[in-house]
C-alpha cells in the first residue's frame, strides 16, 4: 500500500469509481429547497486529468448509493423538478464512463416533505446491467423497491415479502459476483447477485448462499461495513450492557464473535480489523483508545490533540494543530502511524486534511 498526496484540490466529496478513476463532487450555485447542487468531476490521478461531467444537468447528491461491484465504469446522480407546490419529480441518471452515455433510468414523483427525508431513499448498483431504487413509505411502513434493467429500459416492482417489509439496508461487494446483503436489521447473508436479480424478476424467494446471522426476538443487527476484507456488524440485545461484534473474513470464511460494552461514556465507537486483529477505537477527553477485542486490552492511546481522520489497512491517519512561531497562525500537520506504534510516524506532512479515497489499494490523501 502506498500513501499518495493530492494537493490544492477543492474541498468536496471523494468517491472511488474503479481502480483508476474517482469522482470529485463539489458545490455549485444551484439550490433546490434545502439541497445544494453539485458539480461532478471525473479525476484520473495517474494522468492528472480532471473533467466535469454533464455540466448542463442540475445534479444533486443526497441519496445513499451502495455498490455491488468492486470495479465499475459507471455512476449515478439525481436531479429534481417541482411538479406543483407540493410534488417533486426525481430523475435518476446513469452515466457510463467508457461509452459516454448519460440517460435517465428511473423517475419517481414524491411529496416535497418526503424528499426532505432523503435518508429514506437508496440506490443499489447491483451489476453492470441492473440497479435498484428503494424508497421507504412511512404511511404504509413498507418499502417500494424498483429493479431496473439499465440498457433495456425495463423495470419490475419487487414484491418479495422480506424486502418489502424490512428493506435492503446495505450491500458490500465481495468479488466473484457475490455480495453481503443486510436486510433491515434482521438478516445478514451472502448472495449471488446475478441469481438475486433473476429471482426478483421471476418473483421467486430471495436465496442466500450462506446466512451469517438472523435475528430472533428483539435482537437487532446493525452497522454493517467492510474493513480489510472483513464484514463487520454488531448485534444489540435489549436490556443488556453488552453488544456482540461479528467479524466475517470473506477471504477465508472464518467468523469471529467478540463482545463490547455498550454503556461506556465514550463520544463515539468505531470498529476495524488490522492485521487480522479486530479493534474498537473509542474517543473521550483524553484521546482515541485502540482496544484489541481478542485480548480486551487497550494497545495504544492517540492523545486528544490528534484527530483521527481515517483508519486504512494497518495505518491511522491523524491531523493536529502545530504552531510554527509566535507571529504566525496555527497550522496543521498530518501524521500517519502504523498501529499499535504511535511513537514513530511513517508519514508526516504540513497541511489541512480535506478527505481521502482508496484506489487500487492505495490511499490518496487530499490536503490544502
Amino acid at each position: 500500500m502506498d500513501i499518495r498526496l493530492i494537493k490544492n484540490f477543492n474541498k468536496g466529496k471523494y468517491r472511488a469509481v474503479n481502480s483508476n478513476l474517482m469522482l470529485h463532487i463539489v458545490d455549485d450555485n444551484r439550490k433546490f429547497d434545502s439541497f445544494y447542487g453539485k458539480k461532478f468531476y471525473l479525476f484520473n490521478p495517474a494522468k492528472n486529468v480532471h473533467e466535469e461531467i454533464m455540466p448542463e444537468i442540475a445534479k444533486f447528491d443526497v441519496f445513499r448509493i451502495y455498490n455491488g461491484l468492486k470495479d465499475k465504469n459507471f455512476f449515478f446522480f439525481s436531479s429534481f423538478k417541482m411538479l406543483n407546490e407540493s410534488d417533486v419529480e426525481i430523475s435518476y441518471y446513469y452515466y457510463n464512463i467508457l461509452k459516454r452515455i448519460c440517460k435517465i433510468v428511473h423517475k419517481d414523483a414524491v411529496k416535497l416533505w418526503q424528499l426532505r427525508q432523503c435518508h429514506n431513499f437508496k440506490i443499489f448498483a447491483l451489476t453492470e446491467d441492473y440497479c435498484m431504487f428503494q424508497k421507504y413509505d412511512s404511511e404504509s411502513d413498507s418499502y417500494d423497491i424498483q429493479l431496473k434493467d439499465i440498457m433495456a429500459d425495463k423495470g419490475v416492482r419487487i414484491s418479495n415479502e422480506e424486502l418489502v417489509k424490512n428493506g435492503l439496508d446495505c450491500i458490500i461487494p465481495m468479488g466473484g459476483n457475490k455480495c453481503c446483503f443486510k436486510v433491515g436489521e434482521t438478516i445478514v447473508g451472502i448472495v449471488n447477485v446475478n441469481q438475486f436479480v433473476s429471482d426478483m424478476v421471476l418473483n421467486l424467494p430471495m436465496v442466500f448462499s450462506e446466512v451469517l446471522d438472523k435475528s430472533a426476538g428483539d435482537v437487532l443487527l446493525t452497522d454493517m461495513y467492510d474493513s480489510n476484507r472483513n464484514i463487520i456488524y454488531t448485534k444489540i440485545f435489549p436490556d443488556s450492557d453488552v453488544e456482540e461484534v461479528v467479524i466475517y473474513n470473506y477471504s477465508n470464511g472464518v467468523k469471529k464473535v467478540r463482545q463490547i460494552d455498550n454503556k461506556s461514556d465514550f463520544f463515539n465507537k468505531n470498529l476495524c480489523v488490522i492485521n487480522d486483529v479486530p479493534y474498537i477505537y473509542l474517543s473521550d477527553e483524553t484521546g482515541t483508545h485502540f482496544v484489541n477485542l481478542n485480548s480486551q486490552r487497550e494497545e495504544c492511546l492517540i492523545p486528544e490533540e490528534y484527530k483521527v481522520e481515517v483508519v486504512f489497512g494497518e495505518y491511522v491517519v491523524t491531523s493536529r494543530p502545530v504552531k510554527i512561531n509566535i507571529l504566525k497562525k496555527n497550522k496543521r500537520i498530518i501524521q500517519v502511524f502504523r498501529i499499535p506504534d504511535i511513537s514513530h510516524p511513517v508519514f508526516k506532512k504540513k497541511g489541512v486534511y480535506n478527505g481521502h479515497v482508496t484506489l487500487d489499494e492505495d490511499l490518496l490523501l487530499f490536503i490544502s
